[in-house]
């Protein structure tokens, strides 16, 4: 006879990993930046219609009043950067990012690409606004004088990156989980009883 509780438990541990990625994807959170036109600088293929747009993404948010740190460290970190002529994700030369009492992206200083020599994007607010696209001596272009905006999409408001000093909440799937994993507890013990009363007595006699 096959045992209903191996496939119980198989039930169980594959609910809890389809739960698992599930979570995950919605966990993510991006930060996504889009820069002004560029007005300064101007060469090669770069004109005014170029501007810089940059995605960083975190497994949750940075949350209200993160201090201006490097978030390369941070889980899930990935950032992608565009200014109309490049998309550049590597190497991170430098990623400091901070919020605000709501939570929004208010210091930043990112760059992404080689540093100086080769092509990279660069935006920042520190100083003098700027952001940056440079392909070669020959080839770049500036957006000076005003900050562009940010935008979060996924879970912005759940920050527990970093220095966060509320406990999260016990996500969903671990939640659902342990229900899950009671659920079949349970039902081992019904499986167990029903057998025992079915073994067959070692005298021979039914029980």
């Amino acid at each position: 006879m096959r045992n209903p509780v191996k496939y119980l438990w198989a039930a169980v541990l594959s609910a809890v990993t389809l739960l698992g990625f599930a979570s995950a994807a919605q966990a993510m959170v991006t930060y996504s930046y889009t820069g002004n036109a560029f007005n300064t600088g101007l060469s090669g293929v770069y004109d005014n219609t170029n501007f810089v747009t940059i995605d960083v993404s975190f497994d949750a948010a940075l949350g209200a009043n993160f201090g201006v740190a490097n978030v390369t460290g941070l889980a899930g970190f990935s950032i992608t950067a565009n200014d109309g002529e490049q998309t550049i994700t590597s190497p991170v030369v430098i990623a400091l990012m901070g919020t605000d009492a709501a939570g929004a992206i208010d210091h930043w200083v990112l760059q992404v690409g080689a540093n100086g020599s080769g092509p990279f994007i660069l935006s920042e607010v520190q100083g003098q606004p700027t952001d940056r696209g440079f392909i070669d001596t020959s080839n770049q272009g500036f957006a000076i004088g005003s900050p562009g905006t940010w935008v979060c999409s996924g879970d912005c408001s759940a920050g527990t990156q970093g220095n966060t000093s509320t406990a999260p909440a016990p996500a969903p799937v671990v939640l659902v989980g342990l229900g899950l994993i009671g659920l079949a507890f349970c039902r081992h013990r019904s499986f167990g009883a029903s057998w025992s009363s079915r073994r067959p007595d070692p005298a021979g006699r039914t029980a």
